[in-house]
């Protein structure tokens, strides 16, 4: 009866071992800004050639948001200026736990997944999703 559980524990943790994080790219802001500059049906296409889209990078938050996707899910996200010249270059989806840490001002280093790009007051910004805060 031993054998038969120790057996299937290991292919778990073999599996577990082999599906671990996946690395984020090497890709920089800068390199996915020039991209976005070229427009928005551009901009598509150019994420989903990509074979990775997760991106390890750092900012400063310039507002937080909280909000409601329908009447019961709330969600929130951060405005991240990656450039250091004025108005956010992101917007990234967070955990609304996360609106705890998070404050306008702080520095935050994140992995995060490159999903779409976003209107803000008539600037286009990076859309992301967070993995992970650092």
């Amino acid at each position: 009866m031993r054998k038969s559980f120790v057996v299937p524990a290991v292919v778990a943790a073999m599996t577990l071992v082999a599906c671990g994080e996946k690395e984020p790219s090497k890709l920089t802001f800068d390199q996915v800004a020039q991209e976005l500059a070229k427009g928005g049906d551009s901009f598509k296409g150019y994420l989903k050639g990509l074979d990775n889209k997760l991106v390890k990078w750092s900012g400063a938050v310039t507002e937080t948001r909280k909000w409601h996707e329908d009447d019961y899910a709330p969600a929130a996200g951060m405005l991240v200026d990656m450039d250091g010249t004025p108005g956010p270059e992101l917007f990234v989806n967070i955990g609304v736990d996360d609106l705890k840490t998070i404050k306008a001002g702080s520095k935050v280093t994140f992995t995060a997944l490159l999903t779409d790009s976003a209107d803000e007051q008539g600037k286009a910004l990076i859309k992301l999703k967070v993995e992970k805060f650092h």
